[in-house]
């Protein structure tokens, strides 16, 4: 009885610790960073095991993703070791945000499609459209919406299989970066 009893415990631990890190959205939700508030959708998944940013997928992170990441002006581009001031141009940090993709990214395989002015919460940013494929050749575009204020630097990522899931999910983007807006700041 011991032994059946220890194999049981051992089996539930095992799966509790292995749980899946994402949690369905069921219904619309309103979620806050660190200093930000937005609208996640419904139907949508979101991981739980990285504190560091938001993400949500709705079929997997392998076909398509929103990612909000907000990050101090010397973390933002330490990966290409660069920092920003808070009087930088939105044209600047779209530069600095398209270096980092890149590096991020095999270069040779990612291309701006375009690179336009927008405005996120009030405040003057820019939006990448780009285009990229992996080593095996399958195809994803995204958008890459962002903007800096005195202390932060906000990136609000979507990206998608291009022959199917970058088009249908797209309209969901736009809803989340609509419905983004800064507390505390």
């Amino acid at each position: 009885m011991k032994r059946y009893f220890l194999t049981c415990f051992c089996l539930v631990l095992s799966l509790v610790a292995c749980a899946p890190p994402w949690k369905v959205i069921p219904q619309p939700e309103i979620t806050s960073g660190g200093s930000y508030q937005v609208e996640l959708p419904a139907g949508w998944m979101r991981n739980t095991s990285n504190n560091k940013e938001l993400f949500i997928s709705h079929d997997g992170p392998m076909l398509q993703g929103i990612e909000i990441q907000e990050s101090s002006h010397d973390d933002a581009f330490e990966a290409i070791n660069k920092k920003i001031t808070s009087d930088m141009l939105p044209s600047e940090l779209a530069e600095l945000t398209l270096a980092l993709v890149k590096n991020e990214l095999p270069a040779s395989r990612v291309t701006l499609l375009q690179n336009t002015p927008v405005l996120i919460a009030g405040h003057q940013g820019f939006r990448l459209h780009i285009k990229y494929e992996t080593s095996k050749g399958l195809g994803y575009e995204g958008i890459i919406s962002g903007f800096a204020t005195e202390k932060k630097v906000y990136q609000l990522k979507y990206y998608g299989t291009s022959l199917h899931y970058y088009q249908r999910d797209l309209p969901t983007y736009e809803k989340v970066v609509q419905s983004f807006k800064l507390i505390n700041e």
